[in-house]
This record gives C-alpha cells, sequence and structure tokens, in this order.
C-alpha cells in the first residue's frame, strides 16, 4: 500500500536441539511479523512480533521460547526533534517444565539531531516480569543515554 503501510510476516516452528541427551529440545510456534503504519507525515507506528530461543545458564536446563509483541509510535515534533514511545508484552515458556515468565515494559524517549546523520538520543523504560517460578518477580526503571549514528 505504498509509503503509508508495510510489513512482512513469516510462521513456522523452531527446534533447537542438544548434543547431550540429558536436555531436552526446545521447541514450539514461531513468528515473525513487522508492520510500520505512517498515518501523517511525521508519525510512523510500529507493531512487530517475534519469537526466539533463547539458552539456559542453569545446568540440566534447555533453555525457553520468548515470544514478543511490542508496539510503538515515533513523531518527528520539529525538525531536529524526534519523540517516541512503546509498549511490549513478552510471554517466556520454559522447556521441560510449566515455567512461564510474563513481562511487561513501557517507554518513552526523544531524539535531538544535531545533523542528518547524528543525534543525542535519550530514553526511559519500566519492565515488570511476573513468575509462576520462585524468586524470579522484578520491576526495573532504566535510564538510556546515547548517541545515534545513521546513514
Amino acid at each position: 500500500m505504498g509509503e503509508k503501510l508495510s510489513g512482512e510476516f513469516s510462521a513456522g516452528w523452531l527446534r533447537e536441539s542438544f548434543d547431550d541427551d540429558r536436555l531436552r529440545p526446545v521447541s514450539g510456534p514461531t513468528i515473525a511479523a513487522a508492520m510500520n503504519w505512517s498515518p501523517e507525515r511525521g508519525t510512523i507506528i510500529h507493531l512487530a512480533a517475534s519469537t526466539e530461543a533463547e539458552g539456559s545458564t542453569v545446568a540440566g536446563e534447555s533453555g525457553s521460547l520468548l515470544h514478543s509483541l511490542r508496539l510503538s509510535a515515533e513523531r518527528e515534533i520539529r525538525a531536529n526533534l524526534t519523540a517516541n514511545a512503546a509498549l511490549g508484552f513478552g510471554y517466556r515458556d520454559y522447556s521441560g517444565s510449566n515455567g512461564h515468565d510474563t513481562i511487561f515494559s513501557a517507554e518513552a524517549g526523544a531524539t535531538w539531531w544535531l545533523n542528518r546523520y547524528a543525534g543525542l538520543t535519550g530514553r526511559l523504560r519500566h519492565e515488570r516480569l511476573r513468575s509462576n517460578l520462585p524468586y524470579r518477580d522484578y520491576d526495573a526503571n532504566s535510564v538510556f543515554v546515547g548517541m545515534t549514528v545513521q546513514r
């Protein structure tokens, strides 16, 4: 649909096997999707979904599948200032157990463009993880400051 709407989508099955027979394979449905919508000039709405296999650092555990969904908006406020906000949701399913985590996140940020190739970026983020496994729940606040370089 031209410049207003673009995207891609794929679905399948992911299986990660190990040479060690004591470790169960990590497998499950997978998705990779991205959609961009520009309702008006200077505004972009992003919707993205993904699935990835994560390894484990615990002996005897295979890992997990992380299913993620993210909705974000970016708005050009001025020629040299861009603001953005995002909401995210994740579901981590541990292989070989009934353990799972739900992850919620929210963030807001801005980029002040020094020129068309470089900008100073700042972002505030809050993340909340809730699990049915003991001692895994947490709330975290983060501040990111950096430089964005593009060509």
